[in-house]
């Protein structure tokens, strides 16, 4: 486990990503078409008073009208929604609508929940090594799961030892009821950001260089299965656990899948 507080880095890491380029590949980036598509979301009101509208984002609907404590976003096409206003403060996940109920005693409530083209992201908290975690569904894509996390105050999760992996992929058996044929999985933090074969997670720490005959990075955990990552179906540059399995996956990021965030 990481100490608490190491590897920070400052929180708008989405833009700088989407600075960085691709995500293992030229003319895909899953930031990015957040960037492109997602509209900037109204600022929630505080209870009692109507925040605003979010703007569409390309390709997308405009965003309802914030309620007294809740912003809802329209969804937009493809992968990038609107962003949504969430009580008394601005909330978006990327790839989503997104809106959260503010807190009752006042405006700037955290935010507990969202939408997905429509569908609401919903969240079981887990604690395991003094860490907090969430597994959350519905099914999304690896940056509407990211995006997800970040609104949250949180990352897509980063496993750095055994024991966390086992429990991890054991909990998330627990939480989600998935029928194990369609290869459901679960988003981890883990991507390629500029160039292929070059992992890092979502907090900047690379932890993985090359193919299947790659090498960790400064003696970080890893666990990938002994065929990946391979890039098997095309560009695969999202890091996963499938539900059916114990070790790690290269996914195509696009594919939509479950996540778990964690505070750290």
């Amino acid at each position: 486990m990481r100490a608490d507080g190491a590897g920070r880095l400052p929180g708008l890491i989405v833009v700088a990503m989407a600075i960085a380029g691709a995500c293992g590949r030229v003319g895909y980036d899953p930031v990015a078409i957040i960037d492109a598509g997602a509209g900037a979301g109204g600022r929630g009101g505080s209870p009692g008073t109507a925040g605003s509208s979010g703007r569409g984002g390309a390709g997308g609907g405009s965003g309802g009208a914030g309620g007294s404590v809740t912003g809802v976003g329209g969804s937009a096409a493809g992968i990038a929604g609107s962003m949504a206003g969430a009580g008394g403060s601005t909330a978006g996940a990327g790839g989503s609508a997104a809106g959260a109920g503010g807190s009752a005693a006042g405006a700037g409530g955290s935010a507990a929940g969202g939408t997905d083209g429509g569908a609401p992201i919903s969240c079981v908290p887990q604690t395991f090594g003094g860490h907090n975690y969430l597994f959350c569904e519905p099914l999304v894509p690896w940056a509407t799961a990211r995006a997800a996390c970040e609104q949250r105050g949180m990352r897509l999760a980063r496993i750095d030892d055994s024991l966390e992996d086992g429990w991890l992929i054991t909990t998330a058996n627990t939480v989600f009821s998935a029928p194990m044929n369609n290869r459901e999985a679960l988003w981890l933090g883990g991507f390629e950001p500029t160039s292929d074969g070059d992992w890092h997670w979502t907090d900047g720490a690379p932890f993985w260089s090359g193919g299947v005959s790659g090498m960790p990075v400064g003696g970080l955990y890893t666990n990938w299965d002994n065929r990946e990552p391979n890039n098997a179906v095309g560009p695969e540059a999202c890091l996963s656990i499938p539900l059916n399995q114990t070790t790690w996956y290269d996914y195509a990021c696009d594919n939509l899948q479950f996540f778990a965030c964690e505070l750290y």
